[in-house]
């Protein structure tokens, strides 16, 4: 959080006052969808959570730049795995936490969007009759959807599909959910 405040107070220092408007929109959304895991030769799913956080600059073009903090969890009732013998490893969650830096490209009325980037994770692995593991990864993220921001403004709604991905040391992670969440975009 103290990452996302401080690119927030970067980006508007960096938005000067050649935009007419304030630069920055805020979109806050949580989602349900299906998730999968893999650690060890064991995999966990098939449910999966989204909560985010995603800043966005925008400088009056098409193309902005977004910083998005992202909170996604995978798993199923009593784990996916199944009765092995006592020694083997059973996967039953991980939750990721990730910074995404990344383009938004949208209409220049608002509206429809969609988003790619990139950024780092932690993987949190939860596995029965094992020690729960922390690992680093790297983070893939995507969301398409559309922002509906009635007049006067600056509060509306946003709507889309999110996708979260999470590569790591023996380990990968993905996340495809529905979501819908509140946007500020002040004008």
């Amino acid at each position: 959080m103290r990452f996302l405040v401080t690119v927030a107070a970067a980006l508007a220092l960096s938005a000067g006052s050649a935009a007419a408007e304030f630069p920055l929109t805020l979109d806050a959304q949580v989602g349900l969808g299906i998730g999968f895991g893999h650690h060890r030769g064991s995999s966990t799913g098939p449910f999966g959570g989204f909560a985010a956080l995603d800043l966005t600059l925008d400088r009056g073009s098409a193309n902005r730049w977004f910083v998005s903090g992202l909170a996604s969890g995978i798993g199923a009732p009593g784990g996916r795995s199944q009765d092995y013998l006592p020694d083997t490893y059973r996967l039953d969650s991980i939750a990721l936490e990730s910074v995404i830096a990344g383009v938004e490209r949208t209409r220049n009325d608002g509206g429809a969007f969609v988003k790619l980037g990139a950024g780092a994770s932690t993987l949190d692995l939860t596995a029965r009759d094992h020690p729960d593991e922390a690992r680093w990864g790297l983070a893939l993220g995507a969301h398409a959807g559309v922002r509906l921001i009635p007049p006067p403004g600056p509060v509306g709604f946003l709507i889309g599909v999110r996708s979260h991905h999470v590569i790591g040391s023996g380990t990968h992670a993905n996340v495809i959910a529905l979501v819908i969440g509140l946007s500020i975009a002040p004008r």
